[in-house]
């Protein structure tokens, strides 16, 4: 394995995107059918490099390998559910490739029927690399998604039903979610698809989010989460289970309990909810039915809930920050959460609700936003987002509120 690596011209031709070329051909008759040698190429990314081996083990060899999952070599990636007990058919031979047409040659690799409780222990090494306690390669998981995604455009229904099936991978996944490239894999896992076979499932991985930020360590976990629900929200997706009562309980509760870590992912999952909701006195509401509008009253409910917190975390200076300037005076910097927070007001102030609107007056919330303003007279984005605000309360039911504030 280690020799066809070594050779930047086979890679080159067997890279070539134009059609297939000799090295491909090579390949396929080397590596078609052979567990043993597709074993290998895992190995570089599943087994960490340690201190005694050179620099092709542990950056080339690495990359090659995920390079050759991309290629969408049927006939390869294929090999890959090959479960114990079980092999694949195929309908010609892999050696005598010579005068045949090289579209049958990458797709003439058929799998045989399943058997529902056996594993493929090829697959099984490639998710063993989420399997460890221990931190994750940034590198190694990088060529861990690059190989899922191309195994994934090649095979995705048979991916997915191996993947829910053995579903120790995914919570595994769901451990490491602070990782960036392992919260792509789940994103894709979770991605969009017409007529989804596997709606029910991808629920059940959603609900395993949600409760996962209860219990984060770290705050990449949570923006990850938030990352992931978002496209999924994005796309219409699970919706009423997303803004059910209990659901979004359990996001404010991870929130209570620790504020710094998931105050920014919790308040962008909430943002991307109400952004993605049909807004109330549209056109034609008439025509549509109560199942087609999820209920807004938990969101809303739970929002209003937080105000009073997020008041005391807008007023909040302990945890300002100085900003360096060219000029030599030092300014009191705002801070990301409390963008987050203005962010989410913004949202929940658009949503027009009555009960909103009476608590962010009660509350002085205007009040606050312009003495905000005001302190941090040069945050032009601050400044952007509370005129975003006040545009949104003068179209609500508070014009006149919002005009004697701003004469003030």
């Amino acid at each position: 394995m280690s020799e066809l690596l070594d050779c930047d011209e086979f890679m080159s031709e067997l890279r070539n995107d134009d059609e297939p070329t000799w090295a491909m051909y090579l390949f396929i008759s080397l590596y078609r059918l052979n567990a043993d040698r597709i074993n290998q190429l895992l190995n570089y990314i599943v087994v960490k490099p340690t201190k005694n081996d050179n620099k092709d083990r542990a950056f080339k060899y690495p990359f090659y390998a995920s390079q050759i999952f991309q290629l969408d070599i049927k006939p390869i990636i294929e090999t890959l559910f090959i479960k114990e007990g079980f092999d694949l058919t195929s309908t010609g031979s892999a050696q005598s490739i010579e005068g045949k047409d090289s579209n049958l040659i990458l797709e003439d690799a058929v799998l045989t029927p399943r058997a529902e409780d056996k594993k493929s222990k090829l697959l099984e090494k490639l998710f063993s690399f989420v399997g460890t306690k221990d931190e994750l390669n940034p590198m190694l998981a990088g060529y861990f998604f690059k190989i899922f995604s191309g195994i994934s455009s090649v095979c995705k229904n048979d991916l997915l039903e191996y993947l829910f099936q053995f579903n120790n991978h995914i919570d595994n996944m769901i451990k490491h979610v602070h990782n960036r490239s392992i919260s792509a894999t789940l994103q894709l896992i979770l991605g969009y698809t017409r007529n989804d076979q596997f709606k029910e499932e991808k629920k059940k991985v959603i609900e395993k989010l949600v409760e996962r930020l209860e219990s984060v360590d770290k705050e990449e976990a949570a923006m990850n989460i938030s990352w992931i629900l978002g496209k999924v929200i994005a796309e219409k997706e699970h919706l009423e289970y997303l803004m059910s009562k209990e659901t979004v309980e359990k996001l404010f509760k991870s929130v209570y309990k620790n504020t710094s870590l998931c105050l920014k992912g919790v308040l962008n999952i909430i943002v991307n909810i109400t952004k993605n909701l049909p807004q109330p006195n549209v056109e034609n509401s008439d025509s549509q039915t109560p199942n087609q509008i999820p209920d807004m009253k938990p969101v809303l409910q739970q929002s209003i809930k937080f105000l009073p917190t997020a008041k005391k975390l807008l007023e909040d200076k302990n945890k300002a920050i100085n900003v360096y300037t060219t000029y030599g005076n030092d300014l009191n910097g705002l801070g990301i959460d409390k963008l987050y927070i203005i962010e989410w007001l913004q949202a929940l102030i658009a949503m027009k609700d009555d009960m909103v609107i009476r608590e962010v007056k009660q509350l002085k919330i205007a009040e606050l936003l312009l003495s905000l303003m005001k302190r941090h007279y040069m945050n032009s984005i601050l400044h952007l987002k509370v005129l975003k605000i006040f545009e949104g309360a003068i179209e609500s039911k508070i014009p006149s509120y919002v005009k004697a504030v701003s004469t003030r």
